[in-house]
Parts: structure tokens; sequence; C-alpha cells
């Protein structure tokens, strides 16, 4: 199997805006459909919190438009890199269910859906 490149100037950065959410999340759904019917293995650790939390910018203003500190506790990046992860969980277990491949699917990690 060809691996795929992982340096992707056309996907911005794994450090800034959306750290590769939506980019890893891609990838890994494409290689469930490419491989739905052999066993396969694969490991996504997204970091999208680890470090310098970062998020798309659109998700950063709505929590900022909705009064979230920039600094501190529960502030507006945080927030929505959290919403942004949770949402990139869920289209993984979508493609999951789509493909009829979670009755044979182990997902672990800290998502109320893992099991």
């Amino acid at each position: 199997m060809e691996r795929k490149q992982l340096h992707r100037p056309d996907k911005g950065s794994q450090n800034e805006g959306d750290k590769w959410v939506d980019h890893l999340t891609d990838s890994a759904c494409e290689f469930f459909e490419a491989n739905r019917d052999r066993r396969w293995f694969y490991y996504l650790s997204h970091h999208t919190l680890h470090n310098k939390v970062s998020a798309p910018p659109e998700l950063v203003k709505k929590y900022r438009d909705q009064g979230a500190p920039e600094v501190g506790f529960h502030n507006a990046m945080y927030l929505a890199a959290i919403e942004h992860l949770d949402a990139s969980i869920g289209r993984l277990l979508d493609k999951l269910d789509e493909l009829g491949t979670c009755h044979s699917t182990i997902c672990a990690g800290h998502h109320p859906r893992c099991v």
C-alpha cells in the first residue's frame, strides 16, 4: 500500500489553524473506505489540544461572540478546539456507521460514542 505524504502545504500547518484535524480525519475516512473489506489497524491521535491550542478562526469567533474570554479557563480558542475535535470524531464514527463496519471495529478514546 502506498503511504500518503505527511507534509501538505496545501492543507495548512500541523501547528496552527485547525492543526490538521480536518486533513487527518479526511485521510482516515479515505483509509476506512479503501479497506472496508479487509482487516486493518489505524492509529489516529489528534494533537489539537496539546501544546499551543489552536482552532479554526470562525469557531473561535463564535465563542468570542458568545462572551468566552480570550485567556484563562474555558477561553474561546479552547472551546473552539474542543468543538472542532468533537465534530471530527463524530465524522470518523459516522463513516464507520456508513460502511457498516461498526460491529467489527474497536474505537478507543475520550469520546462518549467510543466503545
